[in-house]
């Protein structure tokens, strides 16, 4: 089996006119859900993981901060600049990729990209994804290369208000 975790960027600071929207940072809000959604994964058990991540600063940022706080290896982190605001075949063709050394991918973008991604890959309809939010969508297979639309089971959505 295969576990599909996606999760939208925490939170993002506007403040900065002058940053482009690929170089937004996260602001407090932001960087306060990390902790509270790491703590949350590692109750899940998840096993030989890979974390994958646009490579936009605010999806940059949440990616280093929980795997910082699961204890991870930041330099594992891989950044991809084609998943910044990515549709879910865009998404694809970087899973389709993953060892299948992995169990879990834990894959972090943005909306509406990361949304649409929950119906494309288990039939499963959200409204939105909201920020520092997860969904987790199982495979039965035992290879990367074979996850297609409709093919993943629905497992589970959370999201930092459900904390607070």
């Amino acid at each position: 089996m295969k576990t599909l975790v996606l999760i939208r960027h925490a939170k993002s600071s506007w403040e900065n006119g002058h940053s482009s929207d690929y170089e937004r940072p996260l602001n407090e809000r932001g960087r306060n859900s990390l902790p509270i959604m790491a703590n949350a994964i590692s109750k899940l058990n998840y096993r030989k993981m890979s974390f994958l991540s646009s490579s936009a600063t605010r999806a940059k940022q949440t990616a280093i901060g929980i795997c910082a706080e699961l204890g991870y290896d930041i330099n594992e982190i891989s950044f991809e600049k084609n998943l910044y605001h990515s549709s879910p075949e865009t998404m694809l063709s970087f899973i389709n990729k993953v060892s299948n050394n992995f169990e879990t991918l834990f894959l972090f973008a943005h909306n509406p990209g990361i949304t649409e991604a929950v119906d494309y890959f288990s039939e499963h309809y959200i409204d939105n994804m909201p920020t520092c939010g997860l969904v987790q969508i199982n495979f039965e297979i035992d290879d990367w290369a074979l996850v297609s639309k409709g093919l993943g089971s629905f497992v589970l959505f959370d999201y930092p208000k459900n904390y607070q």
